[in-house]
């Protein structure tokens, strides 16, 4: 069986390839000397390798700063991120009275399933006196400290008049800079790293 001449000239072509690593005049002229049937074929293959080496050479990627284009991107999303009161300075840090303190770490103990009765235990138990935690959680929540939210009344339909309270981002800086300074929040919250 008779090899067609289009797969002949592939044959030509991949051993080309495999013994020359550029194009070059020499190189045309000696595979043209070794294959003279095809050495227009070969002339046309050769223009199109050098045109095709060139081009990929001046489509190289361009020199960019990058610098400017991440620094925008941070900048935006950290825009985005104080609009939507998710971001707090690094440098500000809300410090709080201490009875504040220990409701926040409270808060934050119960990582969102704590409600004002079951928080007020524990403050309660962690004071050793009798208190009143309505209006340190008000004071928490309008500082962007915790957040609150209603009991689902799927599943929480015995407690439907509850709010559930968790720390938010700026709390915890708040106890963790707490943490740093008092005694009585860094035992309470041992595990908070």
């Amino acid at each position: 069986m008779m090899k067609h001449p289009s797969s002949i000239f592939e044959a030509i072509v991949h051993q080309l390839m495999l013994e020359e690593p550029v194009p070059s005049h020499e190189a045309l002229v000696r595979w043209q000397k070794r294959y003279p049937e095809w050495r227009d074929s070969l002339a046309e293959y050769f223009a199109d390798w050098t045109m095709d080496r060139e081009l990929s050479a001046t489509d190289a990627d361009p020199d960019i700063d990058e610098k400017p284009i991440i620094d925008k991107g941070v900048k935006h999303a950290m825009d985005i991120l104080r609009q939507e009161k998710g971001f707090v300075p690094k440098t500000s840090v809300e410090k709080l009275k201490p009875f504040d303190q220990l409701v926040l770490a409270a808060v934050f103990r119960f990582r969102g399933s704590g409600d004002d009765i079951t928080i007020l235990k524990k403050v309660t138990e962690l004071s050793g006196e009798d208190v009143f935690i309505s209006e340190s959680l008000n004071r928490l929540e309008r500082k962007g400290l915790i957040e609150s939210r209603p009991a689902n009344p799927e599943t929480e339909s015995e407690k439907k008049d509850r709010r559930y309270f968790m720390a938010t981002m700026a709390g915890e800086r708040a106890l963790a800079y707490a943490k740093a300074t008092s005694q009585t929040i860094a035992g309470l919250l041992e595990d908070m790293t």
